[in-house]
């Protein structure tokens, strides 16, 4: 595919998603202080953020699946209250994951990111996740910084956290 129609492409699911912040008229990295970010023909940073009244979807949207380009995915502070099964599994260069401030009601983390091998920064904090921390999480060996605060984890920290060289904050 050219970059154009990759663009195309991440646009057409962004105006699917959010239809109010990115009309089909115009490219979605192009708009006036748009919150996305494009190289090299894909979105590649996506900040949405609608405060804690969000009740369009209480759900992280399934459509994020489909942009496979992004690097920064930022969805704080939105309400969100379940993620989808799956819904990050093709997102393999993501390096930046924000999910501060939702209400997942105890739901624990998916087990599934711990496959997102770029990721540098996970943030989960005050997000009401529970359970333990998935050990699948060891193996994000560029972990560099990892927010859990202020939710209702349980159980003990992975052994494997460890071997996480580069995981400077916890």
């Amino acid at each position: 595919m050219s970059s154009l129609t990759l663009l195309e492409h991440d646009c057409a699911v962004l105006q699917r998603i959010w239809p109010d912040t990115f009309p089909k008229s115009l490219s979605c990295c192009y708009l006036k202080d748009s919150p996305a970010l494009c190289l090299d023909g894909r979105v590649t940073k996506l900040t949405m953020n609608f405060g804690r009244g969000n009740t369009t979807d209480n759900a992280v949207p399934n459509d994020i699946a489909a942009l496979t380009g992004l690097k920064t995915l930022q969805l704080g502070n939105n309400g969100y209250t379940s993620i989808p099964d799956g819904v990050f599994d093709n997102l393999t260069a993501l390096e930046w994951l924000d999910l501060y401030g939702n209400n997942f009601g105890g739901k624990p983390i998916p087990s599934s990111i711990g496959n997102l091998a770029n990721l540098v920064d996970l943030n989960f904090g005050y997000s009401g996740v529970g359970g333990e921390i998935p050990r699948s999480l060891e193996k994000l060996d560029k972990l560099y910084f990892l927010n859990l605060n202020g939710n209702t984890l349980t159980g003990v920290i992975p052994p494997g956290f460890s071997n996480l060289k580069s995981l400077h904050t916890l």
